[in-house]
C-alpha cells in the first residue's frame, strides 16, 4: 500500500512523518537552511513538530518546529511553503514586490492573503503583539485588518506555547533555486516591515529533494514523483 499527499502540504506531511522521531535527522533537515545564513540548533535536545496548526485570524502555519535547547532556550521556527504549480511559476522577486506594493497602498490584490511574505508577517505580528492580544483580544495589522486568536481552546493553547519562545525564525520553503535566492537576497533589503530588524530565511524544494535522496527517504521521494511538475 502507498500513501500520497498533494502539493506543498502533502510534501510537508510526508517529510515530517518520515523523519519521525529521529532528532538527528530533523537537525540535518534544519541545517539545510543556509540562506541568508544557517540556524544554530546544535544544542537542541528535544523537538516539537506541529503541522498545519491554525492560528485563527493569523493564518494557518504549514509547519512549526520548536527546538528545546540548553539553558531552557526555546527556538521557534515558522515554515510557509510555496510551489510553482503545473500551470505557472512562482518568482520570489515578484512575490516580494507585490507584498511591498500591497503594504504601501494598503490595498488588496487577488490572492494577497496567500502571499509568502504576508503569511510570514502575520506569524511575526502574532508573536510581537501576543501580550497586547491577551489584553485587547484583537488588534489591527498593517493593512488595517482586524486580527484575533478567537476562543478555540486548542488554538489558544498552541499560541501560548509558541509565544513562550526565546527566539523566532521565519522560513519560506520555495520552488526558487538556491542561486536565484542568493541573487534575490543580494538585490533586495528583505524585511517584513521597514521598522522591523527581522531576518527571513529561505529553503528550496530542490535542496529538500537532494536531502531526501541522500538520506534515502524513499517514501518522500515517491511523493515528489507523484507531484512531478507541481513542486519546483
Amino acid at each position: 500500500m502507498e500513501i500520497f499527499g498533494y502539493s506543498e502540504r502533502g510534501m510537508i506531511n510526508s517529510l515530517m512523518y518520515n523523519i519521525g522521531e529521529d532528532k538527528e535527522l530533523l537537525k540535518a533537515f534544519i541545517n539545510l537552511i543556509s540562506l541568508p545564513e544557517s540556524i544554530n540548533i546544535e544544542d537542541a535536545n528535544d523537538f516539537e513538530i506541529i503541522i498545519e496548526q491554525s492560528l485563527s485570524q493569523f493564518g494557518d502555519a504549514d509547519l512549526i518546529i520548536i527546538a528545546h535547547c540548553n539553558n531552557n532556550k526555546k527556538k521557534v521556527l515558522f515554515f510557509e511553503a510555496k510551489v510553482k504549480t503545473s500551470q505557472g511559476n512562482w518568482i520570489i522577486g515578484d512575490q516580494f514586490a507585490k507584498y511591498n506594493v500591497n503594504n504601501e497602498k494598503k490595498g488588496y490584490y487577488k490572492g494577497y492573503s496567500s502571499n509568502l511574505f504576508y503569511q510570514l508577517y502575520l506569524k511575526k505580528f502574532l508573536v510581537d503583539k501576543y501580550n497586547c492580544i491577551l489584553k485587547c483580544k484583537e488588534i489591527y495589522d498593517r493593512l488595517d485588518k482586524r486580527r484575533s486568536i478567537g476562543e478555540n481552546k486548542i488554538v489558544e493553547k498552541a499560541v501560548e506555547n509558541i509565544c513562550k519562545g526565546t527566539s523566532y525564525y521565519y522560513i519560506g520553503i520555495i520552488p526558487t533555486m538556491n542561486d536565484d535566492i542568493k541573487d534575490f537576497l543580494n538585490s533586495n533589503k528583505v524585511s517584513l516591515k521597514k521598522e522591523y530588524n527581522d531576518k527571513l530565511y529561505f529553503l528550496s524544494w530542490k535542496a529538500i529533494k537532494d536531502f531526501c535522496e541522500k538520506e534515502k527517504l524513499q517514501k518522500v521521494l515517491k511523493v515528489f514523483e507523484y507531484n512531478d511538475g507541481q513542486i519546483y
